[in-house]
């Protein structure tokens, strides 16, 4: 009877002190992890609000207009139609 109630203590005892020690110190953790995520976004943020550091590039394979003699004429008469069967 008393190795019963000294295994079921253990039983309850092990995880309930896993628990603690694995919540334990957490908070010194988290305001380093805070200060880390805060300075990421900072980093971030400075990077989209910087101008784009590249130049656009001149288009000067398509001009850009068409000679006049290339440009189509226009067709005084519109196409006749076929009569309706």
């Amino acid at each position: 009877m008393t190795l019963r109630r000294t295994l079921a203590a253990l039983l309850v005892a092990l995880p309930l002190s896993s628990f603690v020690a694995g919540c334990k110190g957490k908070d010194g953790d988290t305001t380093d992890q805070q200060a880390l995520e805060r300075q990421q976004t900072q980093r971030d943020l400075d990077l989209a609000l910087q101008p784009d550091s590249t130049q656009q590039p001149k288009l000067q394979d398509v001009p850009l207009t068409v000679p006049p003699s290339q440009q189509p004429t226009p067709s005084a008469q519109p196409a006749p139609q076929a009569p309706p069967a």
